[in-house]
């Protein structure tokens, strides 16, 4: 299935200690023609899905015709990236479902507002984003979740996931943090330790796999961190053929080429069982905080 990552702009409502684009809000904005020639070649590349991303989609005065245009251009799946707060208004996401919106991807990084509101730095965010994603779920589309792993909320991961299952999601990816952005500029008070989140994350996946129709993947964890959990990595099942359209002008790139270039492997991981299933390990993790705690699984992991 080909997927296209459509960036309509780099500004948000939030400004999350963790976006790997906060550094970019200043940059020119999308034109909703520049929007739509994206959707169009999109299209005629033949691409079956489309996500509007950002930045925060919804803050786009011209997001119900984006979403319209998209819809009526013909994709199986039209669908957002967002955290949810413009969704708490009723009105707002009905008429983005009416639009053709058919699936939701909502960002939700801890299990009260405490956490949460810390990690983007707007108060009332958790409360806004938790409507936000009960108005979406009743509405009858496709809702998925997000949460970004981080020093703040690492600990809470099993108590995040019982709350997106309270509110009718079925499906959450837990995505270590890229150390981009304002992740790289808060680092200190953002990025965790593989090995002192390992027993967390596999609660948590634990967790998940005791609720009945609920699924949760990860993202950016080397499989040696997972060991028997291995299968719950995300890049496992991205789609082989997905493209990001970036900024004005530029031209798409393939996201999963520019993903495995940001990673590379030890010696020693040679001689791991799950090497050849393995992206590796982020440089920029490694070059800051060393990779000693990434150890081969020599055993065969099933």
């Amino acid at each position: 299935m080909k997927k296209a990552d459509i960036k309509v702009s780099f500004s948000c409502n939030n400004n999350c200690k963790f976006c790997i684009v906060a550094d970019k809000g200043r940059h020119k904005k999308k034109t909703t023609q520049e929007i739509m020639r994206d959707i169009d070649s999109a299209k005629t590349s033949g691409i079956n899905e489309i996500i509007f991303t950002g930045g925060e989609p919804t803050i786009r005065k011209d997001i119900f015709q984006i979403i319209e245009y998209a819809s009526k251009t013909g994709f199986n799946k039209v669908g957002i990236y967002t955290n949810a707060r413009m969704l708490s208004y009723p009105e707002f996401t009905s008429k983005l479902v009416k639009c053709g919106l058919n699936w939701c991807l909502v960002s939700l990084h801890g299990p009260n507002d405490n956490i949460h509101d810390s990690l983007t730095q707007v108060n009332g965010s958790f409360r806004q984003t938790t409507r936000g994603i009960k108005n979406i779920v009743e509405s009858g589309i496709e809702v998925m979740n997000n949460i970004t792993i981080t020093k703040i909320n690492y600990t809470s991961l099993s108590n995040i996931i019982n709350l997106i299952k309270s509110l009718g999601i079925k499906y959450t990816n837990m995505t270590f943090v890229d150390i981009m952005g304002n992740a790289f500029e808060f680092r200190e008070d953002i990025v965790v330790n593989y090995r002192e989140l390992q027993p967390y994350l596999i609660d948590a996946i634990e967790t998940a796999k005791g609720i009945d129709c609920f699924k949760a993947t990860t993202e950016n964890i080397p499989l040696c961190i997972l060991g028997k959990f291995w299968q719950s990595a995300r890049e496992n099942d991205f789609a082989r053929d997905k493209w990001v359209f970036n900024e004005p002008q530029s031209n798409s790139i393939d996201f999963n080429k520019s993903r495995t270039e940001s990673k590379f492997k030890k010696k020693s991981c040679l001689s791991c069982s799950l090497n050849n299933k393995c992206e590796g390990i982020r440089k920029i993790y490694a070059k800051i905080y060393g990779d000693e705690e990434f150890k081969p699984i020599i055993k065969q992991v099933n």
